[in-house]
């Protein structure tokens, strides 16, 4: 089953990227981001995952995976 696109959207404006990601992960505050090791792939780089709570995204430079909340 498919969600309409408006409660996709209805619901990424309500959640918070931060509280959703750091039920899964450790994050630290790192300037205006969030930092934390990735749930993706095992890796010992934690700097490489970043929560950016302003665009509401989450992405890590290692192994590219990236996205919102729903996708998390």
């Amino acid at each position: 089953m498919r969600l309409h696109a408006d409660t996709v959207d209805q619901v990424s404006q309500r959640v918070d990227i931060v509280d959703v990601v750091s039920e899964h992960v450790v994050l630290r505050k790192s300037g205006t981001a969030f930092r934390g090791a990735c749930p993706f792939h095992k890796g010992s780089n934690a700097s490489a995952f970043s929560v950016d709570p302003k665009r509401q995204m989450y992405r890590c430079f290692n192994c590219q995976a990236a996205g919102g909340a729903i996708k998390f």
